[in-house]
């Protein structure tokens, strides 16, 4: 039989689970001006957890809201509106088939702080702080495998937080700051293997940052600064092999920079720099052999710059375009080993472009191709 529990409240309310009972059910529902907290507790299996908490919008308001729950299949939900100097804490462990998820929203979601918790397999976290979001901290913590976290910090997303740690296998974790997007940070970190880490920061995308670290085998990672991207900052650290990471900073991108370093075998690293790129910098350094490696900075791409390094025993390639009236762009690439394989492609329209390559070792092959009617400079050395 499920036991239900109801209470209404403007100062504190606290629900308390029995040891190890299942299915039952804890309503928290508080509106007020300021003071208002809510606690939470369940031990046991398939309960349900609610706190509802709606306040007076103002300095300083203060909501607090925390929920507890040791189990399998266990709900927990808070939602706090009108959100402003709000706080959610979330604690979950056991599994599979937990579900968290906290919502803050407005008319304005401001320095907001919502964190998660998750220990076990196959549980889903997620956190939405939106309606002109700004100044929000938010972060997800889930140990296991299989787990899903996500993160919303959209509608004229600004100067908010997001961090995203996971250690396991086949994990997934996103999160999104988009709609006019402008001093964001997100940070994803995942060990195992098999994982998926995806940011995007997309819609007037401006001075963001996004840093995505991956240990293991077979992950892969995106992110993506799109639409009048400027001045953003990517970055993302692989170890391990058969790794993929993609950078896009596309559509009106402008003086960002992408960063990509992995340390392994069989990975591929792409970046993308496209459709009036212009004054951006675009860096991946590989050390193993059987990696790819490519950039792209086309469509009116002005100058631009792009730097490959590649280490190891060999059987690497290496690409870099920077075509269609591509103009005072630089190309660099490096390689070090055996049968590895350098390309550089450059148009130009008013302006020369620059392009380098150095090879070190038996067997490589190098191309620069550059066309246009003005004068670009190659440069090929290989030892």
């Amino acid at each position: 039989m499920r036991r239900q529990l109801l209470i209404t409240t403007a100062v504190l309310a606290l629900s308390i689970g029995s040891a190890f009972a299942a299915d039952n059910s804890a309503t928290i529902s508080q509106v007020g001006a300021t003071g208002i907290v809510a606690e939470q507790t369940q031990t046991g299996d398939t309960n349900v957890a609610n706190i509802t908490q709606n306040s007076a919008m103002g300095d300083g308001v203060t909501v607090n809201a925390s929920q507890t729950q040791a189990g399998t299949g266990d709900f927990a939900d808070i939602q706090q509106s009108d959100s402003f100097f709000n706080q959610a804490v979330q604690t979950q462990a056991g599994g599979p088939g937990n579900n968290a998820l906290i919502t803050q929203t407005g008319p304005t979601s401001s320095q907001n702080l919502a964190t998660q918790s998750q220990d076990g397999t196959g549980n889903l976290a997620q956190i939405t702080q939106v309606t002109e979001s700004s100044n929000n901290n938010a972060s997800q913590l889930q140990t296991g495998d299989g787990n899903l976290a996500a993160i919303n910090q959209n509608s004229v997303s600004d100067s908010n937080l997001a961090m995203q740690d996971q250690s396991g296998t086949g994990n997934s974790a996103t999160v999104n700051q988009n709609n006019i997007s402008f001093d964001n940070t997100a940070t994803q970190v995942q060990s195992g293997d098999t994982n998926i880490a995806l940011i995007n920061q997309n819609d007037n995308s401006e001075d963001n940052i996004a840093a995505q670290d991956q240990d293991g085998t077979g992950n892969n990672a995106t992110i993506n600064q799109n639409t009048f991207s400027s001045l953003n900052e990517a970055d993302q650290t692989q170890a391990g092999d058969t790794h993929l990471a993609t950078i896009t900073q596309s559509d009106t991108s402008t003086g960002n920079i992408a960063s990509q370093t992995q340390d392994g075998t069989s990975n591929t690293a792409d970046i993308s720099q496209t459709l009036n790129s212009s004054f951006n910098v675009a860096t991946q350094d590989q050390s193993g052999p059987n990696n790819i490696a490519s950039i792209a900075q086309n469509d009116g791409s002005t100058n631009n710059v792009a730097d490959q390094v590649q280490g190891g025993t060999g059987n690497n390639v290496a690409s870099i375009v920077q075509n269609v009236l591509s103009d005072a762009n630089t190309a660099s690439q490096i390689q070090t080993g055996d049968a590895n394989t350098a390309v550089i492609f450059q148009d130009n329209g008013a302006l020369g472009n620059t392009a380098s390559q150095m090879q070190i070792g038996d067997g490589n092959t190098s191309s620069i191709f550059q066309t246009g009617a003005f004068g670009s400079l190659a440069t090929v050395v290989q030892n």
